[in-house]
């Protein structure tokens, strides 16, 4: 290995245990499925069955850097909520950049988590006889640009 080598390597180093201690990386997800998102605490939080109710594919530049998915709770601690969970996928998955998941309810409320993630960002709120509409975004760690992913009509009545 070079000298110029050795001294990047260790700058690069230097540099990742400095950003590790500021806080400037994201946290390690363990959630590389959906069901680790759902159950997970800083995920939906849900300890019972859920259904999917719909999924869309995040795209940007022709690249599928994501998934955002619209869930049902009608069982376990957190009944009668819906959450909206946006996976990285592709080379998006495990780098850190922009990720939402939005989720809007018919009576107002809402719930969102936008943040710095490696793969996967989750909102939920109770939505119990309520309509709702949710979107997910991704940055696309090739491009800059942020692709999503969006239901914008009322639906999904509970």
């Amino acid at each position: 290995m070079s000298v110029l080598r050795k001294r990047v390597r260790r700058i690069l180093v230097a540099l990742s245990v400095v950003a590790l201690g500021l806080g400037l990386t994201a946290p390690p997800a363990a959630a590389h499925t959906l069901h680790s998102a759902v159950t997970s605490g800083v995920g939906c939080g849900w300890d019972g069955d859920y259904e999917v109710l719909e999924d869309k594919d995040i795209t940007e530049s022709g690249d599928l850097i994501g998934r955002v998915y619209l869930l049902w709770n009608d069982s376990g601690t957190k009944s009668g909520h819906n959450c909206v969970v946006t996976r990285k996928l592709g080379e998006a998955h495990g780098a850190v950049s922009f990720t939402n998941a939005q989720l809007f309810v018919e009576n107002g409320s809402g719930a969102q988590a936008p943040g710095r993630y490696s793969h996967y960002s989750a909102a939920s709120e109770w939505a119990r006889g309520n309509c709702v509409q949710y979107s997910g975004y991704v940055r696309n760690p090739r491009t800059g640009e942020v692709g999503y992913a969006e239901l914008l009509e009322w639906k999904y009545c509970s």
